[in-house]
């Protein structure tokens, strides 16, 4: 928001209010994404496919479409692309991107109006907004750095900890449900294939190992009555 505002005023560019408003959504949009970089590339791939789907159908399709039916003509091949996109998990994003761009710079209105220098200025202003937002989110990757995967790793033994001490004894299904949520919200469930992630997944089935035995063991305890364990 800081960058693309200062952009905005220091050139008094006409769409730095674009850049602005597609900087904040795909900032906070894809914040919670296990891998937000990868996110935001599928999201960019998929602003250029719609930039591209909007100019041919803003500047080609729309000037010769006549009536409801021919204006639906025009417009439906894109919606039915992105559509079929973002049903696929794997590109999903790419979908979306392709819907928000097309779709806020497809030439509706009361009497049709699209000026091509508008047009491109505006996406340049989507592009480049998407484009800060990819190199912040290389920069600045909380999910995949050491001090994130230090509080998975603290966190995890904690639970082995509460498992041990606290008073009212924690369920197998309590204990495997906070565990696996961790590891999900660093994301490293998503990205096995990187070494340190798959420690921490490593982490997490040992968390489970452990705290399953402890379980066990709270629960014979009452059982035994063999000095050592009444003691």
């Amino acid at each position: 928001l800081g960058i693309m505002t200062a952009l905005w005023l220091l050139t008094d560019w006409r769409s730095g209010i674009e850049a602005i408003t597609i900087g904040v959504i795909s900032s906070t949009l894809f914040a919670t994404s296990a891998a937000p970089g990868q996110t935001i590339k599928q999201f960019m791939t998929g602003a250029v496919i719609g930039t591209v789907a909007a100019y041919i159908c803003n500047f080609h399709l729309l000037t010769q479409a006549q009536g409801f039916w021919m204006l639906a003509l025009a417009v439906t091949p894109t919606i039915l692309l992105a559509s079929w996109l973002t049903t696929k998990s794997a590109i999903a994003v790419v979908g979306s991107g392709i819907f928000i761009v097309f779709l806020m710079h497809i030439g509706f209105n009361s009497t049709y109006n699209a000026n091509p220098v508008i047009f491109i200025n505006d996406a340049i202003a989507d592009l480049l907004a998407v484009l800060v937002s990819g190199v912040m989110y290389g920069l600045i990757d909380i999910s995949s750095s050491q001090w994130s995967r230090r509080r998975i790793a603290s966190a995890l033994r904690g639970l082995v900890v509460t498992a041990c001490r606290h008073p009212s004894m924690m369920k197998r299904a309590q204990l495997e449900s906070a565990a696996y949520d961790l590891v999900q919200r660093a994301g490293s469930a998503q990205r096995v294939a990187d070494e340190q992630d798959r420690l921490v997944v490593d982490w997490m089935l040992s968390t489970h190992e452990i705290g399953h035995a402890v379980i066990t063991l709270r629960a014979l305890a009452p059982m035994i009555n063999h000095p050592i364990f009444l003691g």
